[in-house]
């Protein structure tokens, strides 16, 4: 099994992503919608046990394919709170996985490290006592890089956000990378830099120890898994969706992400587990990409 991005960022002949065209959201909203409305039918609400991560970027008002409003997330995690699972954070994840706890578990992650995590969603989070984990590309945070499918980079976390953060007992970080490449089309030595790197850079920020990593752009094959195991992580997250079990391998965790147009009603149908199977159009757009 080898996940790829979540179709819904293409990309370029060089090392970077950019975003699709606006109209394509829309179709792929439209498309979604017809899909969970089907499985209404067919696949029971809350079929599942395991661990389900969720997947979000930004949290803002901007007109960016990539953020949920803060109204938004607000609901969604309001309805999350509500719902059949048990909210944890990924290291207590991993446990129950390793354990094969029956049961139905969730985890709230957050990728790129924009400013807005903290601004419009750590409060939230902090009134429901929810924790999360919010992935950083070290290079980009230092400055050094930039996210390439951006005219104008929002703002990210400075490393002393960052650090004020972990040393509370709801955030922690992972890593993804150092420059947020695609690292499939990366020689060996430059995707073990980003890989190993990217956990070197974070654990001397932080003095503490970083055990997951997120593939950028959800793009990845054999030798990245090989790597993120090499360089010491415990768990490797995707973008693609469905939920986790023991027998999920731990260098290709699931991921469900949380679109921007996402109503609550889709949210609480990814939740429920509507969304989990992969469509056929999906599987080849991915392997297409995966190719570059």
């Amino acid at each position: 099994m080898r996940p790829q991005r979540e179709a819904d960022i293409s990309l370029k002949t060089d090392r970077g992503l950019t975003i699709k065209p606006r109209p394509y959201y829309a179709a792929k909203h439209w498309w979604q919608w017809l899909r969970i409305a089907r499985n209404r039918r067919r696949i029971p609400a809350y079929g599942w046990t395991g661990v389900r991560l969720l997947g979000y970027h930004r949290v803002s008002d901007d007109n960016d394919e990539l953020a949920v409003s803060p109204a938004r997330f607000s609901a969604q995690m309001e309805a999350l709170a509500d719902a059949d699972v048990t909210v944890v954070g990924l290291e207590q994840a991993a446990e129950l996985l390793n354990d094969g706890t029956h049961g139905r578990y969730a985890c709230v992650t957050f990728d790129d490290g924009y400013r807005d995590n903290l601004e419009q969603a750590v409060p939230i989070l902090e009134r429901l006592q929810m924790p999360a984990q919010i992935y950083l590309a070290t290079a980009v945070i230092d400055g050094g890089a930039r996210f390439g499918w951006y005219r104008e980079q929002p703002p990210l976390l400075s490393w002393d956000e960052i650090r004020d953060l972990a040393r509370t007992e709801l955030f922690s970080f992972g890593a993804q990378s150092r420059t947020h490449p695609i690292l499939t089309h990366l020689s060996d030595d430059e995707a073990w830099e980003e890989i190993s790197g990217a956990k070197r850079d974070l654990e001397e920020q932080l003095k503490e120890r970083v055990t997951t990593f997120c593939y950028p752009g959800g793009l990845f094959r054999d030798r990245e898994q090989d790597y993120v195991r090499r360089a010491g992580f415990a768990a490797g997250i995707t973008c693609e969706p469905g939920v986790n079990t023991k027998d999920q391998p731990r260098e290709a965790l699931l991921r469900t992400m949380i679109d921007r147009r996402d109503s609550i009603g889709d949210f609480r149908a990814k939740l429920a587990g509507l969304y989990d199977q992969p469509s056929a159009l999906r599987v080849w757009l991915r392997g297409r990409r995966i190719r570059g």
